[in-house]
């Protein structure tokens, strides 16, 4: 069982852990996701923002939940708290992201 150094164990290792292993390609888009420190581990703290919550890509409702630019993507994410707008892609192949507070 994975264990994630600040709340083990983890039933899965988190997008961070994974990227850093080398098992993410960073061409994947910018994963936005909550973590509740009053939910224990293991009972589901993490709640990943799905992009296309109505898409069932590949089958499964995580297979497209990146935000991204582009044509048929989304890029901005807003609910309470603050408001995420994905604004350019820089040449080293990341995201320059504003960040709103509530």
């Amino acid at each position: 069982m994975p264990c994630d150094p600040h709340s083990c164990p983890a039933p899965d290792f988190l997008v961070w852990q994974k990227w850093k292993l080398g098992w993410l390609d960073s061409d994947t888009g910018v994963l936005i996701y909550q973590i509740d420190s009053a939910i224990n581990s293991g009972s589901g703290p993490v709640r990943i923002i799905d992009a296309h919550p109505a898409s069932t890509v590949c089958g499964g409702p995580f297979n497209d939940v990146t935000f991204d630019l582009g044509t048929g993507e989304v890029s901005s994410y807003s609910a309470a708290g603050p408001r995420f707008d994905l604004l350019a892609r820089t040449t080293a192949g990341g995201y320059t992201i504003r960040v709103n507070r509530a």
